[in-house]
């Protein structure tokens, strides 16, 4: 149960981010950018980077979605999710950002890992 609402709170959170609020200022956002493409720009990556993450991210979170009814695309979701906001948190450190505004990113790697974990559990033999 706890997964599931992990799965939820992930797919929700990232689909917001990146099809409802883009253009919506944060003050989670890096620097003191306003937008999710001003925030790419200041952490230095060219323009295409930001296009690439943004599908990843997408496409990560719909398969997690699809996972509800085939578990191997929650695997597929959350590990792509797993590494995708490690490289945020990498982002925000690379700009010295304090650690308020990589919180959502840290929450969302720990949440992507902890769904990851338990979908791979029963596989898993020590």
């Amino acid at each position: 149960m706890l997964a599931m609402i992990s799965q939820i709170i992930v797919i929700l959170g990232i689909l917001n981010v990146w099809l409802v609020r883009p253009n919506t200022p944060s003050k989670y956002r890096g620097l003191d950018a306003r937008t999710l493409k001003e925030e790419f720009k200041q952490y230095g990556y060219p323009n295409w980077v930001f296009f690439v993450i943004g599908a990843l991210k997408i496409a990560s979170a719909l398969l997690l979605a699809m996972g509800f009814l085939w578990p191997i695309f929650t695997m597929l979701g959350s590990l792509s999710l797993t590494v995708l906001m490690i490289g945020a948190v990498g982002s925000h450190l690379k700009v010295n950002d304090p650690l308020m505004k990589m919180t959502p990113a840290l929450v969302m790697a720990t949440l992507s890992l902890f769904i990851f974990y338990i979908t791979i559990r029963p596989t898993l033999s020590f």
